[in-house]
């Protein structure tokens, strides 16, 4: 007996236990308890049976006459390759909208009864109704979908099934003509239709977003709904993600459940350590971690290296970038500098042989000045590069070039700048590395989705320059979007970055900021009113304020950290390198 049945059923049965009493009570038979109680029964039980009558009328007007319902569930072996069903969905849906005039998507937020894994697993229901046939359809529906999709074990269910489905679960409904195929992309993602509920932080009010079944789980909508998972969408992240957030706020830890999370989807990540904080959770995942400039697990680069396929004259015109930005060079100074690059690699064939800093050194010394000035201009170009070639920075920066970039990019890597004390070394380097990364993301060409990298400080490497001009980190964030590089952003205040960068990153996570005045340049990117602005000045270790893309505005969530983590020391880092290497050298 289901529920309504066994409600109609209580009520029945009051309303004659009323009838009786009112029976006894008109022929004076005397009874032991008192029928006061009773006095306003058949009152009560009348208006909840009309009221019964009434939803359930409504109930019944809601669900089609004419229906068949498709249960989508999906199957043990395609667990392993559910998250390539996208391209196949389109394919799908196609035939669909040619073979019925009406249909609707139902999702059912949560796992599958097959799925472990707390970043997959979703039931999904399709309905067809307001046409003939719609029973012969279904099957013929049935079997293209495991046809196409057979990661998906179709089910027909009959319409008592039908009904109770409908009960439990959030529907989609799809828009008339040619809207059906943009919505079901939008189901692609896995956004679900449903009703705006609102959460109470410290009493003041956020709206709570339409769920998502699919993407990259964060953590969960709080205070109080661990049952709300927050996902963010693959597709959001060629758009980068900012954190935000003051020392000891939980950046980190908000970073660390990305990365883990991305590379159990197969995309690896790379680290710009400035902190070494990440080797915890990138060891246990498999990945590597180098500490340039120490013998732990040191990793050297040759910058003036140009790797195949690159242009000679972009070549330099990165260095001359980097170094500009990294030294604050003067126009005559980065002319000067031009000179004595272009002179190094018409010196050196770039294919055959590695010119290194000290021959850098010497293609400067060999230019001839005209004037006093230009004798200080070179004097002092000569002292910045020089700095390059001693200390550990020299170590790193001239010896033979021991960087796979292949290995390095297919793999979740940290590479710890702590131990480099000087910002400007600290600096340079994450430079280099970024153009590394540049030239080889443009070479290879990908739309999709294939690594992300994590910028720490981000503010020492996006630099905010005078309008009209842009940075060296600028650049390549902008840049590498279009080829399917991700950006996770990190910074203590969002003030300290360019303008373009917080508005053209599609995600937000702020957790607790320091200064009123960050909070004010946040409150329009994050649609907030004063009210909820002020709680950015007070969030709880680790969570944090959301907003999404596709969202709104902004609203609270709480991080959950990885789950896998150890403890690494460098003694057992050093061990690592050696199985992994061979050796240290």
């Amino acid at each position: 007996m289901n529920k309504e049945n066994k409600e109609l059923l209580f009520y029945l049965l009051l309303f004659i236990l009323g009838l009786l009493l009112r029976l006894y009570k008109t022929i004076n038979i005397e009874l032991e308890i008192s029928l006061r109680i009773f006095r306003y029964l058949i009152p009560i039980t009348t208006i909840n049976l009309i009221i019964y009558w009434l939803i359930k009328e409504k109930r019944g007007k809601q669900i089609p006459n004419n229906f068949s319902c498709i249960k989508l569930e999906i199957n043990k072996e395609g667990i392993n390759d559910i998250k390539d069903i996208g391209e196949r969905w389109e394919i799908l849906i196609n035939k669909i909208v040619n073979m019925i005039p009406n249909f609707m998507f139902i999702v059912k937020v949560g796992k599958s009864k097959h799925v472990n894994h707390e970043d997959i697993g979703y039931d999904l229901t399709l309905w067809l109704w307001g046409g003939k046939n719609n029973d012969k359809k279904a099957y013929e529906i049935k079997a293209i979908t495991e046809a196409i999709i057979p990661q998906f074990n179709a089910r027909i269910l009959d319409k008592k099934q039908s009904v109770e489905e409908l009960r439990k679960i959030i529907m989609f409904k799809q828009p008339s003509g040619k809207g059906k195929i943009q919505a079901v992309k939008k189901v692609l993602n896995l956004p679900i239709a449903a009703k705006r509920n609102t959460v109470f932080l410290r009493g003041i009010k956020f709206s709570m977003p339409m769920p998502r079944a699919q993407g990259l789980k964060i953590g969960y909508v709080w205070p109080g709904n661990k049952n709300l998972p927050v996902r963010v969408a693959l597709t959001d992240f060629l758009s980068h993600i900012a954190i935000f957030g003051r020392t000891g706020s939980g950046k980190s830890t908000t970073a660390k459940r990305i990365i883990t999370n991305l590379w159990l989807r197969g995309i690896p990540s790379l680290i710009l350590d400035y902190h070494n904080e990440y080797r915890d959770v990138i060891v246990p995942l498999g990945g590597e971690v180098f500490t340039p400039g120490v013998e732990i697990s040191p990793l050297t680069i040759n910058p003036l290296k140009v790797r195949g396929g690159i242009d000679v004259d972009e070549h330099i015109d990165f260095l001359i970038g980097i170094f500009e930005d990294t030294y604050s060079l003067t126009q005559p100074q980065c002319y000067m500098l031009s000179k004595a690059l272009k002179n190094l690699y018409t010196m050196f064939d770039p294919e055959k042989t590695e010119p290194t800093l000290r021959d850098l050194i010497d293609c400067v010394k060999n230019l001839k000045e005209h004037s006093v000035s230009e004798y200080e201009i070179k004097k002092a170009l000569l002292r910045r590069i020089e700095m390059l070639t001693k200390g550990q920075l020299g170590r790193i920066l001239n010896s033979e070039s021991v960087w796979d970039l292949e290995r390095i990019l297919d793999r979740p890597v940290s590479i710890e700048l702590a131990h480099l004390r000087n910002d400007e070394h600290r600096n340079f380097l994450s430079y280099i590395i970024l153009k590394l990364l540049y030239d080889y993301r443009v070479k290879k060409k990908s739309e999709t989705l294939v690594h992300a990298t994590v910028i720490e400080e981000a503010e020492k490497i996006i630099r905010k320059k005078p309008e009209g001009q842009i940075s060296i980190g600028e650049r390549v964030v902008s840049e590498l979007r279009k080829f399917g590089e991700a950006f996770i952003i990190i910074s203590q205040s969002p003030l300290n970055l360019p303008r373009n960068i917080i508005i053209n990153t599609a995600t937000k996570i702020i957790h607790t900021i320091g200064a009123t005045s960050d909070a004010r340049l946040l409150q329009g990117q994050l649609n907030l009113n004063k009210e909820q602005c002020s709680i950015l000045l007070s969030l709880p270790h680790s969570c944090a304020l959301l907003k999404l893309k596709d969202q709104p505005e902004a609203y609270p969530i709480k991080i959950e950290p990885p789950k896998r983590t150890i403890k690494v020391n460098d003694l057992l880092l050093r061990s690592l390198r050696r199985e992994i290497w061979g050796s240290i050298s």
